[in-house]
C-alpha cells in the first residue's frame, strides 16, 4: 500500500498582507520637483561661471603669447646679428658706417624699397649655411621701418639681408618682417666712455664699438590702451680686428 502525501492547501491571503502600509510606492510632489530643478539650476550656473572664467583665462594667455612671439623673435634676430659681427677689412667684411636716415634712394637700396633706414650695414656671420643656397655664413644686415600693409597704427620693423656679397651689381636686399606697431628704433654705440648715435669704423680708432644698444619704442595696444615699456637690448662686441703694428717697448737699454 502506497503512502499518501499531505495535500497542500492553497494560500488565499492578500499579496500585501505581510507588508507595512507606509512602504507603498508614491509619486514626487510638485514642491519636491521645484526644489530639485532649483538645485540643478544653481549647480549649472556655478559650472557655467567656472567654464566662462577658464575660457577668458585661455584667451588672455593666448593673446599674451601671440603678443610676445614677435618681440622674442625680434630680440633673437638682433642679438644674433650683433653678437656675430666681423671686423672690417677685405672683400666680405665692409666698414661699419652709420648712414643718415634721409639717404638717397638711388644709392641706398633699402631706402629704394620704401623703408626708412635705422642702422648701418652690419657685416655679420649670422647666416645659416645649408645645401640649398650657395652662400657663406657672412652676410650684410640692416634694419629699417616701413609703412604698415594692414592699415594698423605705427610702423613695421623689417630686416634687410644681402647674402650675395660678390655680386657684380648691387642687388636689392631681402626684407624680413619682424614686428608691427613700432613707433621708433634707435641704435647707439659705446666707445668706452659714452653712448653715441653714429659710428664710422674708417675714422674711429677702435674700429668697432665696445657695445651696441638697441631701443624699440612701441605703440599701445588698441584693446588695453596701456603704453608698453620700451624694449632695450645691449650686446657687447667682443671681436677686434687683428693688426700687424708692433709697439716698441720703452725703457730698453741705453
Amino acid at each position: 500500500m502506497k503512502p499518501t502525501l499531505p495535500c497542500r492547501q492553497p494560500d488565499h491571503r492578500h499579496p500585501t498582507a505581510g507588508r507595512p502600509r507606509n512602504a507603498q510606492a508614491r509619486a514626487f510632489t510638485l514642491l519636491e520637483l521645484l526644489i530639485a530643478v532649483a538645485v540643478f539650476a544653481v549647480v549649472l550656473l556655478a559650472m557655467h561661471g567656472v567654464f566662462y572664467g577658464a575660457i577668458q583665462l585661455r584667451n588672455r594667455t593666448a593673446g599674451s603669447v601671440d603678443a610676445a612671439g614677435p618681440v622674442e623673435f625680434t630680440m633673437a634676430r638682433l642679438r644674433r646679428d650683433l653678437q656675430n659681427l666681423v671686423p672690417p677689412g677685405g672683400v666680405f667684411f665692409g666698414p661699419l658706417q652709420s648712414d643718415p636716415q634721409g639717404t638717397n634712394a638711388s644709392v641706398d637700396l633699402l631706402v629704394g624699397l620704401g623703408a626708412r633706414r635705422l642702422s648701418p650695414d652690419f657685416y655679420t656671420a649670422s647666416g645659416i649655411v645649408d645645401a640649398f643656397q650657395p652662400w657663406g655664413n657672412v652676410q650684410k644686415v640692416a634694419y629699417g621701418l616701413m609703412s604698415p600693409t594692414n592699415r594698423s597704427q605705427g610702423m613695421e620693423l623689417v630686416r634687410a639681408v644681402t647674402r650675395n656679397l660678390l655680386a657684380p651689381n648691387p642687388e636689392p636686399p631681402e626684407l624680413e618682417f619682424l614686428m608691427d606697431r613700432v613707433e621708433d628704433v634707435r641704435f647707439e654705440f659705446f666707445d668706452g666712455s659714452r653712448w653715441v648715435s653714429t659710428w664710422d669704423s674708417t675714422v674711429q680708432p677702435q674700429v668697432l664699438p665696445l657695445a651696441i644698444r638697441v631701443r624699440i619704442a612701441r605703440l599701445p595696444e588698441p584693446t588695453t590702451r596701456v603704453e608698453p615699456q620700451p624694449l632695450e637690448l645691449v650686446v657687447p662686441v667682443w671681436v677686434r680686428p687683428v693688426t700687424n703694428n708692433v709697439t716698441a717697448t720703452e725703457g730698453q737699454g741705453a
